[in-house]
């Protein structure tokens, strides 16, 4: 049982790290040729990809938020309910993240995660500049 659990979340973490390091790199190309503000959202989110519409995705979302314990109970079980997961895990993570503070997500995961000093550099300038325009 330990086997399964463990080669499940092996396979987990490589679709998760390949997932992640495609997006980043599609990021960072159009950032490379523009600055943020010099192509409208609408155009970026054509170059980048649309978000799967798969229906019941925020519900589901939801109630892993609702049922999970803890950040990474939502996240797996996001994750192992299937269908359009990878979207539902990362609105259970942003949700449980802004529920519970950065400082719930495993340390093993960050850790884990190639891009994670990269990830942490853009999320905080993200928050400065929002803490600024709040002020």
């Amino acid at each position: 049982m330990d086997d399964a659990k463990n080669n499940t979340n092996s396979n987990l973490k490589t679709i998760l790290d390949r997932s992640l390091d495609l997006s980043l790199n599609q990021i960072r190309r159009l950032l490379n040729k523009m600055t943020a503000s010099e192509i409208a959202h609408e155009e970026f989110v054509e170059k980048v990809g649309k978000a799967c519409r798969y229906s019941g995705t925020f519900q589901g979302a939801l109630h892993a938020v609702l049922q999970a314990s803890s950040y990474e109970e939502g996240v797996r079980l996001a994750i192992l309910a299937g269908g359009c997961n990878c979207s539902r895990a990362v609105q259970v993570g942003c949700l449980l993240g802004a529920i519970h503070g950065a400082e719930k997500i495993p340390t093993k995961w960050i850790e884990a995660t190639h891009s994670a000093a990269e990830i942490q550099s853009i999320t905080g300038k993200l928050s400065n500049k929002l803490a600024s325009q709040a002020a």
